[in-house]
């Protein structure tokens, strides 16, 4: 399958100038639009487990440009800048402080071109650097909570068929072409796959997407060690969705299945099976300004006693929108620079059921309110005993429309440990009381 992704995208590079000769002209005056956004989050960060401990105070600041060119009824292109960072980070002297004039996270976010009904109508297909999302981005998604947000370098071809739709993706996550550019080595990398909507589902989708990292750079010699293990998987799944007024609802499930070296490219490491599974199920009801609903989130997770992987992982996903606002599960992603080590138990799968409400009292307004249950699915051992209990986490979110696009977010988050985290956190530094963390974050686009 890896051939066939690369194959797919040079034949796009390959058919799109073809198509383009034999096109007509067409008399059609460019437009270009110019647009951008600044946002600004501070965060209270106090996810120690520790009342007698420190919080962290962080700035943050991400700003955009960019400009969309239409060229033609059916040829688009887009590039977009950005610049981010912490706030006082360009402190190379300390004399010198923000006088620094380096600007080492600002970078081509994106840069595309897309052409509609490239050589049969309704057929789309965008290439370059690009956001990109998949369903309700549980799997592949932009990660636009992050300051720096996800992007990716390949493309995707659409096509629609009366009420069917299809897509093919393909993107590079790491390449040895080095011909043209002075990029470092890296481990080959790749993520693609393929998706159909269908009609009589509400926003029904069944997908199968494949990720792979290959074999070590030929230049670091046999066995030699690489920062990523030798990967071959796929991940199968099917998606619905429904927010209209009424009976809500949204539900995921997903396989993964492949092979994966237990170690970093070592000269005796061992390759296993991928078996791997996610379920995720939430229902309501929506009336009016008001909803109310409950679900659960499973995923497996690895079990040491077989030869099998079986921890499921959720690839590129928007974390932030799924296993609670605190950022502690499926992984830790907290930064810690030896300030904050992990927490136990976030390898061992995850059971999550959940309650969320969301309210609009009046149009300028919007509170959610979510109560999220958190345990292992494989048991913790901790000195003869297994645990399953993590904890519970609360999470409030206010969001003010000020004006056409101008919004203030405040969110704040309580985390309540419970056996595994009690038992084990103080021998990591970390504390048993509970957590708190909260925020602001003001956004502009423009």
């Amino acid at each position: 399958m890896t051939n066939n992704m690369y194959k797919f995208l040079i034949y796009l590079l390959l058919f799109i100038p073809v198509s383009l000769l034999s096109e007509p002209l067409q008399e059609f005056k460019p437009e270009v639009k110019i647009g951008g956004q600044i946002r600004y989050r501070g965060e209270f960060d106090f996810r120690f487990f520790d009342m007698n401990g420190k919080p962290l105070f962080i700035n943050m600041l991400r700003s955009r440009l960019n400009a969309e060119a239409i060229l033609s009824p059916n040829v688009k292109a887009f590039v977009q800048f950005q610049d981010s960072r912490n706030f006082g980070e360009e402190n190379s002297r300390p004399w010198r402080g923000t006088l620094d004039g380096s600007a080492d996270n600002i970078d081509l976010h994106q840069g595309w071109i897309e052409f509609k009904d490239l050589g049969a109508e309704n057929l789309t297909v965008r290439l370059g650097r690009m956001m990109f999302n998949t369903n309700n981005e549980r799997i592949i998604g932009s990660l636009e909570w992050h300051n720096f947000g996800r992007a990716y370098d390949g493309g995707w071809a659409s096509y629609k068929y009366s009420d069917w739709s299809a897509r093919g993706f393909a993107f590079l996550l790491g390449s040895q072409e080095l011909l043209m550019t002075s990029a470092v080595p890296q481990i080959p990398k790749m993520v693609g796959g393929f998706e159909v909507n269908v009609p009589y589902i509400p926003s029904g989708n069944v997908y199968i997407y494949y990720d792979m990292n290959d074999k070590t750079i030929p230049v670091l010699g046999p066995g030699a060690p690489t920062s990523l293990p030798k990967l071959s998987r796929y991940t199968a799944g099917l998606f619905t969705k429904n927010d209209k007024p009424g009976i809500i609802w949204e539900l995921e499930s997903a396989l993964q299945f492949g092979t994966i070296d237990t170690l970093p490219r070592l000269s005796n490491n061992q390759t296993n099976d991928i078996s791997a599974w996610l379920i995720s199920a939430f229902g309501g009801y929506k009336e009016g300004n008001f909803s109310l609903g409950a679900g659960v989130d499973v995923y497996s997770g690895d079990d040491p006693n077989t030869d099998a992987f079986e921890g499921f992982d959720h690839l590129f996903f928007t974390i932030h929108k799924f296993y609670g606002a605190m950022d502690f599960f499926p992984f830790n992603v907290l930064p810690n620079a030896g300030i904050r080590p992990g927490i136990k138990g976030t390898t061992n799968g995850l059971l999550m059921p959940n309650i969320k409400a969301s309210w609009n009292p009046v149009d300028k307004w919007k509170f959610d309110l979510a109560f999220l249950m958190f345990r292992t699915v494989e048991p913790f051992n901790f000195e003869g005993d297994e645990l399953y209990s993590l904890g519970n986490e609360i999470d409030l979110l206010a969001t003010c429309i000020i004006t056409k696009g101008v919004n203030v977010q405040f969110g704040a988050s309580t985390f309540l440990p419970s056996t595994i985290l009690e038992n084990t956190n103080p021998s990591s530094g970390l504390g048993t009381d509970p957590a708190f963390w909260g925020y602001t974050m003001i956004t502009i686009d423009f």
